[in-house]
């Protein structure tokens, strides 16, 4: 399958959840550091699955600028004046494709009698690979750009939860806030000229390795959008306060208890002792560790009374202590869920029949990166980031550079 990697993508993500999951290592539970093994997981899109002209794109731009906003006579790709009145989005992982156009030939020296009257897929496919690296990229124009996937990415739920009810509702919120991000993303996207040959956009909302994807078009857009049916400095707050209003949950959740007051000068010392300091702090850790560990077997056996087991019986089963598996497992999780909701927290439809429906699709339920239904949705995600590619292939056999003989 697409989402099947090469030995280095395993270890890749398996070392980027590491650090993760390690409170040492990230005693903050930052959501920065899910960068790490999710753009392996774009990457994996190119390399395994064959694309050809789109790029990984961490922290993508895309906004409006009121200067867009003008007569339809006028070329809004060619604006380059800087803009400090611009308003948008950053989308923290995006599947890019530039849309380019050929440059005239006599704007190439000694290029230009090789490219004169070939079409603009004769120079990506037979000229550029022989000349790499080489050549100059401003042979080319970038007139336009599409982004068939955009990734709002947030931290892992608590990973030191005690309780499955919080722990779900914290995997619930952070998935929730990530989806708003996403639709004002794609909402964005659609009101830019930069990507105005572009009807659909697949979006995607993690929580650690966990995510949902949704499929939306630019009608979708239209309807999204507040009555005054423009992009503006106000509209994504606009936005976020109208899905706030629909229910998004605001509640507060259990924390995780990774960061302990007073000691953030740890971080901050000599340059010349940080190694002794590591290793200082790595014993005082496993010497906590041990009486953590004591303090957690006196609790356990505390709480095993009437009244800690239904308790358990009601929210489902404790954290597990082996280190192998997940904290929770995924049926103990959407047993919780079904519980509370009366539906499914997880995806267990095939991708084939979530993707069989109309382009404008709802959230899919969470799947977990790595899983075999993971594999098999990457795989569509694939093909759905293959579509664009086959209409820039066609796109470009039809672009051709002039021909000295036109003068």
């Amino acid at each position: 399958m697409g989402n099947v990697h090469p030995r280095q993508f395993h270890l890749h993500r398996f070392l980027a959840l590491a650090i993760c999951h390690s409170s040492a290592a990230d005693p903050r539970r930052l959501e920065h550091y899910n960068y790490t093994y999710w753009t392996a997981e774009a990457a994996a899109f190119l390399v395994r699955g064959h694309l050809k002209h789109c790029l990984v794109a961490p922290q993508l731009p895309i906004y409006v600028s009121p200067k867009e906003s003008v007569s339809a006579d006028a070329d809004t790709s060619r604006q380059t004046a800087a803009d400090g009145d611009a308003k948008g989005v950053c989308v923290d992982i995006a599947i890019l494709l530039p849309i380019t156009e050929p440059r005239f030939p006599e704007d190439l020296g000694e290029l230009g009698p090789r490219v004169a009257g070939k079409s603009l897929a004769y120079f990506f496919n037979k000229i550029l690979p022989h000349l790499m690296p080489g050549i100059s990229p401003r042979c080319v124009r970038v007139i336009g750009l599409e982004a068939p996937v955009l990734g709002e990415l947030k931290k892992l739920p608590p990973r030191h939860a005690m309780r499955i009810g919080s722990f779900r509702f914290s995997l619930i919120r952070l998935l929730n806030e990530a989806t708003l991000q996403a639709e004002a993303q794609a909402t964005c996207l659609f009101c830019s000229s930069r990507f105005g040959t572009q009807d659909e956009v697949l979006l995607l909302a993690g929580a650690g390795d966990c995510y949902q994807i949704r499929r939306v078009s630019r009608e979708w857009s239209w309807t999204k959008l507040p009555q005054n049916k423009k992009f503006t400095s106000d509209t994504l707050d606009e936005l976020y306060e109208a899905a706030n209003e629909e229910g998004v949950c605001v509640e507060e959740t259990e924390e995780d208890d990774d960061w302990t007051e007073g000691k953030e000068g740890e971080m901050y010392d000599d340059p010349r002792k940080a190694k002794d300091i590591q290793k200082e702090l790595r014993e005082q850790r496993v010497k906590e560790q041990i009486e953590q560990r004591k303090k957690r077997a006196e609790e356990r056996a505390r709480k095993r009374d009437a009244q800690y087991q239904q308790l358990q019986d009601a929210l489902g089963e404790p954290p597990s202590t082996d280190r192998t598996v997940r904290l929770f497992s995924d049926a103990a999780l959407n047993a919780v869920h079904r519980q509370a909701t009366g539906a499914d927290l997880f995806e267990f439809r095939a991708p084939e029949t979530y993707f069989g429906k109309s382009r404008d699709t709802d959230w899919s339920g969470v799947l977990q990166l790595g899983s075999d239904l993971s594999n098999a949705y990457m795989e569509k995600i694939q093909d759905f980031i293959r579509t664009f590619e086959d209409r820039e292939d066609g796109r470009r056999e039809n672009v051709f550079f002039a021909n000295y003989l036109d003068k």
